[in-house]
């Protein structure tokens, strides 16, 4: 059994959805703490539709045998269980952990959760808003940190002689697409939530953010290993199982991959020739009638929320978007 632990933090704003309410339109998860939260199925769903572009996985079984299938009355259960990502308190422990102990610190970040609204005019291509148009949803901030847990469960053991290469043969191939994310997630090729095409739910990770153990279950010593974890965001020394380094896994996949493949990453920097007005909400100059949108931040290492002026993924995608109907004449 092979597990990971995981925190990484947003370099963008997060939106999962969890619904409406009477006065927003489009609100974030919580869990029952008030606390932001991404559930378990939306980080396998993001992982899942990741695998289908991996040049590993052409094979669609391999994907359904790791992450299940369900067709009719066809299908098999996942073996690979994913934990909800919890949010991480300034300190970097669980957030949660100053409810379930009684001692909530004294810069804690459930003292700003907000909610941060983004305000939303749905427009044509005519550049008119649409009737019924205007709406707002809520953004977790960039800079929040959070963790989860995802495990790989070795489930090709049998005691039929006829079974065990092929099931040993499939589980190989899960346990090579499982590494494949683990190191995918690494380089920060994975989002998670909505509206990552305006550029949501983009993350980060620092040295040492993920950590893998192995447990032998067969023996005694890996099971009482794998029973006695501590419960911390990362593994550490106080934890047993077999340290493997994300080194090491990229090693071995760069050893397996076609050497032809190519990925990478484009930037794009700009500068504003004359001024520049992208109204919204400003926390900073609340007199101001019309004022540059700014967007929360959760600084760490100052423990305490700040804002920052930007330019949101929406307005890029609007511009290019009635620049292109304008071109095409549509």
């Amino acid at each position: 059994m092979i597990s990971a632990r995981i925190n990484f933090t947003l370099l963008t704003p997060l939106h999962v959805g969890a619904g409406s309410t009477q006065f927003l339109d489009d609100v974030v998860q919580r869990d029952s703490f008030g606390l932001y939260m991404i559930s378990a199925t939306s980080i396998a769903g993001a992982l899942r539709d990741f695998s289908k572009d991996l040049d590993l996985t052409e094979n669609k079984q391999v994907i359904d045998a790791l992450f299940g299938f369900a067709k009719g009355d066809k299908g098999t259960p996942s073996i690979l269980f994913i934990s909800d990502a919890k949010l991480l308190d300034y300190d970097g422990s669980f957030a949660s952990d100053c409810y379930l102990t009684g001692k909530k610190p004294t810069s804690s970040i459930a003292d700003g959760l907000g909610p941060y609204i983004r305000d939303h005019v749905r427009i044509d291509k005519e550049g008119v808003a649409q009737q019924g148009g205007k709406y707002d949803e809520e953004i977790v901030p960039s800079g929040a940190k959070f963790s989860f847990e995802i495990t790989l469960d070795n489930d090709w053991n049998t005691k039929k002689e006829s079974e065990k290469a092929e099931k040993e043969a499939n589980f190989e191939a899960c346990k090579a697409l499982f590494e494949k994310i683990l190191v995918s997630l690494n380089h920060s090729q994975i989002a998670f939530g909505g509206k990552q095409n305006s550029g949501y739910g983009r993350i980060a990770f620092n040295d040492g953010d993920i950590t893998i153990r192995d447990f032998d279950l067969t023996t005694q010593q890996g099971h009482e290993a794998y029973l006695n974890l501590t419960r911390k965001p990362t593994f550490d020394a106080n934890d047993g199982g077999t340290e493997i380094t994300l080194k090491s896994l990229e090693q071995e996949i760069i050893k397996k991959n076609q050497e032809n493949t190519v990925s990478g990453q484009l930037t794009l920097t700009f500068e504003s020739v004359g001024p520049l007005l992208i109204a919204g909400v400003n926390q900073n100059d609340v007199d101001a009638d019309l004022a540059f949108v700014s967007t929360p931040y959760f600084d760490y290492k100052q423990k305490q929320v700040t804002y920052k002026q930007v330019i949101p993924g929406t307005s890029f995608k609007g511009a290019i978007a009635h620049r292109v109907f304008d071109i095409a004449n549509v």
